[in-house]
């Protein structure tokens, strides 16, 4: 009796998935893009997440959220495993369909278009549409999110011509920004973007 007591509590056992992040503050916002493209380091400067940096590839292998403050808002970011692997895990795209918005970040000093292109079609290959583009993919069962493609390694104003041939490159309606998670250029103004996106309401009391 106490050995098959034993086999049914192990068999009860289960492992709660990495990419089920309950949703905290005022909104929920994937991190994605390829490997090296600086996730990490903007999550690490700017949330209470404590990620692993380095300038190896495939370093951030579980999603890791921190919280970014907007203002008086807390606002929940994920940093996530890079989307150039051979595999991905499914429960990555689950989690991306329950976001409330999707960051895209690209490497301004590599070939940008090719990764936010890449990574773009994968996201509808998965039936994750970007908001911009939800007209050309008008489909039951597909989920649209808000997107923002970051352009990252806009360190000073050096970057300024690696980003308008990325923008003379890519689709005029693709929303985009170019920041920098080093010296934290254009920073403020992605915190803006998300604050629009998510549509918060701050609430102030009525003075007496």
């Amino acid at each position: 009796m106490k050995e098959r007591g034993a086999q049914q509590k192990k068999a009860g056992k289960s492992t709660v998935s990495p990419y089920i992040i309950d949703k905290e503050g005022g909104g929920q916002v994937a991190l994605i893009g390829f490997a090296n493209v600086g996730k990490s380091t903007l999550v690490a400067e700017l949330t209470n997440a404590d990620p692993e940096v380095s300038p190896h590839p495939y370093t951030t292998w579980q999603p890791t959220p921190g919280m970014l403050a907007i203002d008086n808002i807390q606002v929940q970011v994920i940093d996530t495993p890079p989307v150039d692997r051979e595999f991905i895990e499914p429960e990555f795209f689950v989690m991306l369909r329950r976001v409330d918005m999707i960051l895209l970040m690209v490497d301004l000093e590599a070939d940008a278009l090719t990764q936010m292109n890449a990574t773009i079609e994968l996201l509808t290959a998965n039936r994750i549409i970007p908001e911009h583009l939800k007209d050309q993919y008008d489909e039951p069962g597909n989920r649209v999110v808000p997107l923002l493609v970051l352009g990252n390694k806009y360190d000073d104003e050096s970057a300024d011509e690696n980003y308008q041939i990325f923008c003379a490159l890519a689709d005029e309606e693709t929303p985009c920004l170019p920041v920098s998670a080093l010296t934290k250029r254009n920073i403020d103004k992605m915190k803006e973007r998300i604050f629009e996106t998510l549509g918060i309401m701050r609430i102030y009391s009525k003075p007496f």
